[in-house]
């Protein structure tokens, strides 16, 4: 996505409609939240806070213990490993349990 001009505009001009908080908040669904302790690209208090924000009942939270942003997973793929196993698992286990 090009960062330009009309995206700032965009951002500022829908900043309600836009904001992760709100959305967070709103959701009244299952929401699954799985993050890497270590990850750079997205701080993992950030993970934390959409954790805070949101509906508990519906909420699970996943921390990913040593793992970076792409769970340790390298591109071109080369195969898998034990972080990123257990971030399957846990997604699969929250579709079969919440998808009907």
């Amino acid at each position: 996505m090009p960062l330009n001009l009309t995206l700032l505009d965009d951002i500022e001009n829908n900043s309600e409609e836009l904001s992760i908080k709100n959305a967070a908040r709103n959701l009244l669904k299952p929401f699954l939240i799985v993050h890497g302790e270590n990850d750079l690209a997205v701080p993992f208090h950030e993970a934390e806070q959409l954790l805070e924000w949101s509906d508990k009942k519906y909420s699970e939270f996943v921390k990913i213990d040593k793992a970076g942003h792409t769970f340790d997973i390298k591109h071109p793929f080369d195969g898998s490993n034990p972080k990123f196993e257990t971030v399957l698992d846990k997604t699969e286990n929250f579709f079969k349990t919440n998808l009907n």
